[in-house]
């Protein structure tokens, strides 16, 4: 061999002489692991098989009894302890049952067990049914339960130095799962239809693909954008609509849309200047309802950042369907431009408006206004007069039950009103409803002088 050859080869040996020199790739342990699990989650073949049935005759005779029968229904258990069943009674809901199980989940003899344990309980956090309207407080506190205990255990083993599953491992950089507002790192990325990020955890974790974590992915987008200013919010505000109500590739459950609609509606009820969405505004009617008649689910759901109702949301779309109301009828009527005109600046006065139909014959219609303390009643036929009736004696006559949709039955109502005299009466000429209005007005002002003395 020659001298040449020689030096090669004590080249190429030097690297054992000195000891192998891991470059910073090998050091790259957190990433690795992440990349492993992944891969392992793509080709492991079908998703993780779930016998449904025969856990939930497990979790029902632990709701009996009280009971864990068996060592190996433990497991059985915390892979069950989301579920509830119709009445939604379920481990969670229940917290002297879900405490014994994470008490026993904690205490299996055997970390191996003790893992299992954790891992079928994290299954049972991403499948919770958290946005089903059935789903009761006391499952939602048990949910907030589950979560602060997999944080607490999920540490625990991490101080622990034997080596952990890959499964483990993966979980490590998305443990702002775990916590509120969970997709929050993802927004940014989501908003710009960039799904690898979310995606790449749903499948590492091996998390359920009917998971709440993807209406969360809807949500974290939404705060997102509500910190945008008002030209960028308004451009962007049809996708997403399309995002809250499910038309953006994840399908979303009605209770998250209601939440997404009401902080868009907050949202743009905060912009220095805007012109009414219909879109948005129409979408707020259908999802939470009417202004002033489904007052407690708009003060429950619209909501400001400190917790308050959110009158400006409201009074937003309220003052726009009076207004899109009172048009329509007096429209319909061939109204002049300057009475039409009259009729929507007094709307603010107007606490709530329906249409009764019919309305003295089959074809006539008249409109019903709150104002105030009255009841004011608009024939559509111009040649009758507008009467004005008291509103608490119209309540103690039972009519304002009557009163529980846009368009209300005519005659019921007529057959209210026939048992008083109006209190005042005034023809639909501009004139007369001008002083109509100012008559109106001035009492509602006397009425709020003698309320503050």
């Amino acid at each position: 061999m020659s001298n040449t050859a020689l030096a090669a080869l004590a080249d190429g040996l030097q690297a054992f002489r000195n000891g192998l020199a891991p470059t910073a790739d090998w050091n790259a342990a957190q990433e690795m692991t992440e990349a492993l699990a992944l891969i392992r989650s793509r080709h492991q073949g079908k998703a993780r098989y779930i016998d449904r049935a025969g856990i939930l005759e497990v979790v029902h005779e632990y709701l009996q009894s009280g009971v864990v029968q068996h060592r190996e229904d433990v497991f059985t258990l915390c892979l069950g302890t989301g579920w509830l069943d119709a009445d939604g009674m379920g481990i969670l809901a229940d917290r002297g049952l879900r405490e014994n199980l994470f008490a026993l989940a904690e205490t299996l003899t055997g970390r191996t067990n003790r893992l299992k344990a954790f891992r079928n309980l994290l299954y049972a956090y991403w499948s919770f049914p958290l946005h089903d309207p059935a789903t009761p407080q006391a499952a939602l506190t048990g949910w907030l339960e589950l979560r602060n205990w997999l944080k607490e255990r999920y540490a625990a083993f991490s101080r622990h130095p034997a080596r952990k599953p890959a499964w483990f491992n993966a979980l490590a950089p998305h443990l702002h799962l775990l916590n509120a507002n969970p997709c929050a790192p993802y927004a940014e990325a989501l908003v710009h239809g960039n799904l690898d990020q979310l995606q790449g955890a749903i499948e590492s974790l091996r998390i359920p693909t009917d998971s709440w974590l993807k209406s969360e992915a809807v949500m974290a987008q939404i705060d997102a954008t509500l910190q945008w200013s008002d030209r960028t919010f308004r451009e962007f505000l049809p996708e997403l609509l399309k995002m809250a109500t499910g038309n953006a590739g994840i399908v979303v459950p009605d209770g998250v849309t209601q939440r997404a609609i009401a902080r868009l509606l907050v949202r743009y009820a905060r912009q220095e200047d805007y012109e009414p969405h219909d879109d948005l505004f129409n979408l707020a009617l259908a999802k939470i309802g009417n202004p002033w008649r489904q007052r407690a689910a708009w003060d429950a759901l619209v909501r400001e950042d400190d917790g308050s109702p959110s009158s400006l949301a409201r009074e937003m779309v309220n003052d726009w369907l009076k207004e899109r109301l009172i048009g329509a009828f007096f429209s319909a009527r061939r109204q002049d431009h300057a009475s039409l005109e009259l009729w929507q600046r007094y709307a603010v006065f107007m606490q709530e408006i329906s249409l009764a139909s019919p309305w003295l014959d089959a074809n006539d219609q008249a409109l019903l206004l709150r104002m105030g303390d009255l009841l004011v009643v608009v024939p559509k036929n111009r040649d009758m007069q507008i009467e004005v009736y008291s509103w608490q004696e119209f309540f103690s006559d039972g009519g304002t039950r009557l009163l529980d949709h846009d368009t209300v039955g005519g005659w019921e109502i007529q057959a209210i009103l026939a048992k008083r005299r109006p209190a005042v009466r005034a023809s639909q000429t501009f004139e007369e409803t001008l002083k109509f209005f100012e008559f109106v007005v001035a009492a509602k002002a006397r009425l709020q002088s003698v309320s503050r003395r």
